[in-house]
């Protein structure tokens, strides 16, 4: 999807996928796969981007490795940002974000490193995003509000405005979140309670529609 998304734009070429040498295979797409150990010595940094094109897994945590190493051996991310996404100048955007269409960012957000916001998601003003938050389609943070590092904010969800979520929390599909989260909160059903370790809660999730994907 994301390659996809990056060849329409036009921005860049995509010229290649790298995975871990375990999951090497030569081909995808029609494009090589070069194993994610050897990219140094096929592609020079200096001539190439990267781009981590992984979504919420492990609570954003295995997107964030990826690109923290590449960034450290002196790697330059790559953004998107779709041609209908509304970016506010007075907005402030990290180093690879993907911004997807009719998203709306508002004046004085901003969004941190490594952030991923599908189609027609809704920041509004002077919402803070923290680094490596996953934003699914159609979620609204509003004004004020405050989401820290490694949140996900499931489709048709929203916070509201002023509210503060800590260091990995989670607000599930079509939920409203008006209180504020501590590190590792949940909230699951539309104004539910709130459970106190969001982390596996989220990996259970997660690993039953990676099984039900897979037998697609």
């Amino acid at each position: 999807m994301m390659a996809d998304s990056f060849e329409s734009s036009g921005a860049y070429d995509v010229v290649a996928f790298a995975v871990e040498k375990r999951y090497w295979q030569p081909t995808f797409m029609g494009r090589p796969v070069v194993p994610y150990e050897d990219m140094e010595r096929v592609f020079h940094k200096n001539t190439h981007k990267f781009f981590v094109a992984i979504g919420e897994t492990n609570l954003n945590r295995l997107r964030f490795r990826f690109y923290h190493d590449l960034v450290t051996k002196g790697w330059t991310p790559a953004s998107f940002i779709a041609a209908s996404a509304q970016i506010s100048a007075g907005a402030r955007l990290g180093p690879h974000c993907f911004i997807g269409e009719n998203t709306v960012v508002q004046t004085h957000c901003v969004v941190g490193a490594n952030v991923i916001a599908l189609p027609n998601c809704y920041i509004a003003h002077h919402a803070h995003i923290g680094d490596s938050v996953f934003l699914a389609g159609g979620a609204v943070i509003s004004g004020f509000a405050s989401l820290g590092n490694f949140s996900f904010i499931g489709s048709n969800a929203s916070v509201s405005n002023c509210i503060s979520l800590a260091t990995d929390c989670v607000v599930g599909i079509g939920c409203s979140c008006s209180r504020d989260l501590a590190e590792n909160e949940a909230i699951l059903t539309p104004h539910g309670t709130i459970k106190t370790n969001a982390r596996e809660i989220f990996q259970m999730w997660h690993n039953k529609v990676a099984a039900k994907a897979k037998t697609r």
